[in-house]
């Protein structure tokens, strides 16, 4: 039942416009589209850093540009954000992993271009914002 309902709530996200699979080659193509993200995943072994030493993969993930003309964000320039969707039916976010989101949310914010969100679905909740630039310090606490 539970399996069921996981993947009931993955597959309505992708409906709504999230995907499945492998991130990391859809990341790196995304990021040839523009000159100053694709600096900044082949500089000196960054793209390592960033992508090569993080394995976890989520439930589902998608990609948001934001820019001066997004509402409510303060960006000069062009940011990709990657955004995880992680579903907890049966069980929360094992600690392990969290800390793991913690330590790859700091990575990316080290960059210029980049920015990292995580959210959670629950059985009856639409996906809501865990992890991100508001939430960071708190969860930080939490995981240690």
């Amino acid at each position: 039942m539970n399996d069921t309902l996981h993947n009931a709530i993955i597959e309505k996200a992708c409906r709504d416009g999230w995907q499945r699979g492998n991130w990391k080659q859809v990341f790196v193509a995304k990021c040839r589209e523009r000159p100053e993200w694709e600096g900044e995943i082949t500089d000196d072994g960054v793209r390592e850093e960033l992508l090569d030493d993080f394995r976890r993969i989520p439930d589902a993930w998608r990609f948001v540009v934001e820019d001066e003309n997004t509402s409510g964000q303060k960006w000069n320039y062009p940011v990709l954000i990657l955004e995880f969707l992680e579903v907890e039916i049966a069980h929360p976010m094992p600690l392990e992993k969290r800390r793991e989101y913690v330590a790859f949310w700091w990575r990316l914010d080290s960059t210029t271009s980049f920015h990292f969100r995580v959210y959670r679905a629950e059985r009856y909740k639409a996906p809501e914002l865990w992890l991100d630039t508001e939430t960071i310090y708190h969860e930080m606490s939490l995981v240690g």
